[in-house]
Formats: structure tokens, sequence, C-alpha cells
């Protein structure tokens, strides 16, 4: 009887991870140089204005490759703290990359979530992903929900 149950009860903790992320949408990337990133009140304070938006990073450079995901009522339910694996395969690799952000605390007055991959992490702006996913855990490692490309899952 419990053999019976365990293949019902896989597919629903599937299934559930499939209708959250879902929730996640309009994520996308660009390539940022220092100019893009510098905004007016930097000149005044010395400090970066980050505005609506929350920045982590691979390093303490800002130029790099950002992804945006917008944060709004589709990700109500990320908590505060949470890990984020962002995976990339880079035009002419082959080999997958992973870089993970600690989320410490996600302002519900920020709108937009930026993970940059900077500094020597990704130092050009002609190398493109050509495919990459993001997974957001829960600090016990389980997947709240995850976003990946078109062709993460293409040989």
């Amino acid at each position: 009887m419990a053999g019976k149950l365990i293949i019902p009860i896989l597919l629903l903790l599937l299934v559930s991870n499939l209708i959250s992320a879902s929730k996640l949408t309009n994520v996308y990337y660009r390539f940022l140089t220092n100019e893009q990133l510098t905004r007016i009140p930097e000149f005044f304070t010395g400090r970066e204005f980050t505005g609506s938006q929350l920045f982590y990073r691979t390093s303490n450079k800002k130029e790099g490759l950002y992804f945006f995901i917008p944060l709004n009522a589709q990700v109500d339910e990320i908590p505060d703290q949470v890990k984020v694996i962002l995976s990339v395969i880079r035009s002419g690799e082959k080999k997958v990359e992973d870089f993970e952000f600690q989320i410490l605390e996600i302002s519900k007055t920020k709108k937009e979530l930026l993970l940059g991959i900077t500094g020597d992490d990704w130092n050009s702006k002609n190398v493109k992903p050509i495919a990459w996913k993001l997974v957001f855990e829960d600090l016990n490692n389980k997947m709240i929900f995850y976003k990946k490309s078109f062709l993460w899952d293409h040989e």
C-alpha cells in the first residue's frame, strides 16, 4: 500500500514545484557598464544609489551581466532569506557555471532584484549566455521556485 502512494506523492510534489515556478515571469538579462549603473546621487554622497532595485553581485565590481527579476505580487511568497543559484552556459562553452547568492533580506519597497555576475566572473559584453537557470531555495535547501531559459533543457 505504501509503495502505491509514493508515485502520486512524487507527482504532487513535482506539480507543485512547476506551478510555483510559473509565477516567476519577465526575467531577462543585460550586460551593464559602470556608467549605466552610476546615478547622480552617487556623485554627491559617494555611496551607491540603488533606488527601487536590490543588487547582489559575485564581486565588488559593478560591471557585468545582470539578471533582472521583478519583485511584485507574483513573488510575494519569497522569504526574506533565500539562496539563489544561477547556472549559466556561456556562448562558446559547454560547461555549466554556478553562481550562488545569499539574499539576506528582500525589502518590500524594492521592485526588482538584480543578480550580477560581475568583475572577472563576467568581464566582456561580447560573451552571451546561451542557456541559464535560476533556482530559489529557502534556508533548508527546499526549492521555492525556479525559472530557466528555453534552451536550458536542450542537448
